[in-house]
């Protein structure tokens, strides 16, 4: 007899601030258990722990990622995963709205600026 293994909703988060990073896996997880969705969140404080993971075979549904981080930058890290072929889903957050334009690709869903809004990331979930 196989052993079941019910689907579980895997999001990221890859924020270098400390702040950013608590405010969305704090709402985030909010969202998830209002809507009964089972989740697994994980926060990364840099893209290269992010990208270890990876790397080492983790597959994320949905990513947070900040646009503007030391090492690997947020949009490095969608242009890795668009050369993998990666279904993984991007909503970019950013404290530099200029920046947006560069963050267009294939599986980014949204954006939002820094300082965060719990009803805007609430619109971003539902979009995904």
């Amino acid at each position: 007899m196989g052993k079941y293994t019910a689907w579980k909703m895997k999001a990221a988060i890859c924020d270098d601030t400390v702040e950013d990073a608590e405010f969305m896996e704090k709402h985030i997880k909010e969202y998830f258990m209002k809507k009964s969705i089972p989740y697994e969140c994980n926060v990364y404080q840099s893209s290269k722990a992010l990208w270890y993971e990876i790397e080492d075979g983790q597959a994320f549904d949905l990513l947070f990622l900040d646009i503007e981080m030391p090492g690997r930058s947020g949009l490095a890290i969608r242009d890795e995963l668009e050369k993998k072929s990666a279904e993984s889903l991007i909503i970019f957050v950013t404290g530099h709205s200029e920046a947006v334009w560069e963050a267009f690709g294939r599986n980014v869903i949204g954006f939002f600026e820094k300082p965060m809004d719990y009803e805007r990331l609430c619109l971003l979930m539902k979009k995904f």
